[in-house]
């Protein structure tokens, strides 16, 4: 009989036992057990479940519960998010200067501090009772100790993707399965639509609820984070005797071409002419089946369930998709420009009756599936252009290179916070009033086309720079050579010399 358990060629488990496959604790040298896997992409489901709410709600719990204007809450948050972007690089360039500890570079930021930014994002969603001035002061305050703090993290636990092993395909792998890990986190925030619906049916108000999901997916996400300390740095990290100065370290990204291809495309990304998603179901959308309303909290739930499923289904396949569809960088254009006409296809059809949202839906849903892979390819850029630092420089830089992409990942967001709150104040919002009437005439009138076509332009603008992007399969397959035959020489002369 045939065994049903047998050792693939990085010495892993094979086996179709679920149970025992990812709770693997075999793998080659240089190589991740899966079980390792499965516990750093838990600790990025509880870090992107805090970061989902906070990113995600901020916005609306300042217009809709704090009252804050509109234009206001864009402008605040647009400053706040430069400042973090700014801070994002010094914060990596520190990172990569600082002796390890123990063997481990990043380690030292994914434990206690999670507990900070747990205590600190529950702050962002409280209601302190201040003035209009008091408000927009204490939220700037709390939400740049917030990202301060969550920067360091941040920068630790992506950087550790690109010292897990020294295999870039086994970094692909990695990519792959946290990037489920924080999907799943960021999807799970996804119920705070629906939760908002049943809270104004049972007398909870909204100042309530945000502030038990701040406990929720705020602390407690940040508390499930720390399982990210079970992983191991597989590459060794020394901080160089002769290092270059800090300003020299931090303008060597312009050796980095992969990353700044990546810097390009993120920040032209953000330049969508869109706001959040609760403005247009809450305000817009209510459907009528069997006599009883469907709120548009309700029905984002449902979309954002419903049109996501396959996408997030096939990230188990990720890998071998790639390849299918010609590699990483083919897959990012044949993703964005499969976006791209979808939403156009989407925005002829419309929204007004339950046939039409649910066509929207299901072509949304088959569009989901080439985009669902675009996290992964990026990360694992990411993951390939510290290693092409290193073969161009000698340094190794995994903070700096993590937190440039947490910088761009800011100012996108800056971007879109104050695109936001131009858009509401353009289209004269008022935040004092509720439900789906009342608005003004333009904000009815441009919802739509914001929801559905404001993504496409940006996805149009990332595929600029990226299209320019010159990193063949065989220049990655020449670095990954090159960079083992130099640590194989380091080892072979520490092994010699006794260090």
């Amino acid at each position: 009989m045939k065994k049903d358990i047998e050792k693939t060629a990085q010495g892993r488990t094979k086996t179709k036992n679920p149970f025992v496959f990812f709770f693997d604790r075999s793998a080659g040298e240089g190589y991740v057990p899966n079980r390792e896997l499965m516990q750093f992409g838990t600790g990025l489901a509880g870090q992107n479940m805090t970061y989902a709410l906070v990113s995600g709600w901020m916005f609306y719990f300042c217009t809709n519960i704090l009252k804050i204007q509109p234009i206001h809450v864009g402008t605040i948050t647009a400053i706040s998010r430069i400042w973090d972007g700014v801070n994002d690089p010094i914060v990596g360039t520190l990172v990569d200067r600082i002796p390890s500890k123990n063997g481990y570079k990043l380690h030292r930021y994914l434990g206690k501090l999670a507990l900070v930014i747990g205590f600190l994002s529950v702050l962002l969603f409280i209601d302190p009772g201040f003035n209009e001035t008091g408000m927009i002061a204490w939220i700037m305050t709390v939400y740049i100790l917030w990202d301060m703090a969550y920067s360091f993290q941040d920068v630790a636990l992506w950087g550790t993707l690109s010292l897990l092993s020294p295999h870039s395909e086994e970094r692909t792998r990695a990519s792959q399965w946290v990037t489920i890990g924080a999907s799943i986190g960021a999807g799970i925030v996804g119920v705070v639509p629906v939760l908002m619906d049943i809270s104004g049916r049972i007398g909870i108000s909204e100042k309530q609820l945000f502030f038990v999901l701040a406990l929720v997916f705020g602390f407690g996400g940040e508390a499930l984070s720390m399982l990210s300390l079970k992983t191991k740095e597989r590459i060794v990290h020394t901080v160089d005797k002769d290092k270059p100065s800090f300003f020299k370290q931090l303008l060597e990204i312009r050796h980095n071409k992969i990353l700044i291809a990546l810097i390009l495309a993120q920040t032209l990304n953000g330049l969508s002419i869109t706001v959040p998603w609760i403005y247009f179901f809450k305000y817009c959308v209510s459907y009528e089946i069997g006599g009883k309303v469907i709120g548009g909290e309700s029905v984002q739930f449902i979309y954002s369930v419903l049109a996501f499923i396959p996408g997030n289904l096939c990230m188990l396949i990720a890998t071998r998709l790639m390849k299918k569809m010609g590699g990483p960088k083919r897959s990012l254009m044949i993703a964005q420009f499969t976006a791209i006409g979808v939403r156009l296809i989407c925005f002829f059809i419309g929204y007004d009756t339950i046939p039409k949202i649910a066509a929207v839906t299901l072509l949304m849903a088959l569009s989901s599936i080439p985009t669902s892979i675009m996290g992964i390819i990026n990360r694992s850029f990411l993951c390939d252009s510290v290693d092409y630092m290193e073969w161009k420089t000698g340094t190794r830089t995994e903070g700096l290179v993590s937190s440039m992409q947490n910088f761009v990942a800011k100012i996108g967001s800056a971007l879109q916070s104050l695109i936001n709150g131009i858009v509401l104040e353009a289209l004269h919002f008022d935040n004092s009033l509720e439900g789906i009437e009342g608005q003004p005439p333009e904000f009815y009138k441009w919802q739509w086309p914001l929801f559905i076509l404001g993504p496409a332009i940006g996805a149009a603008l990332y595929l600029v720079p990226m299209l320019f992007l010159k990193y063949t399969e065989a220049e990655r397959a020449q670095v990954e050579k090159d960079l083992s035959a130099k640590r194989l020489a380091e080892n072979s002369e520490k092994a010699e010399t006794g260090v």
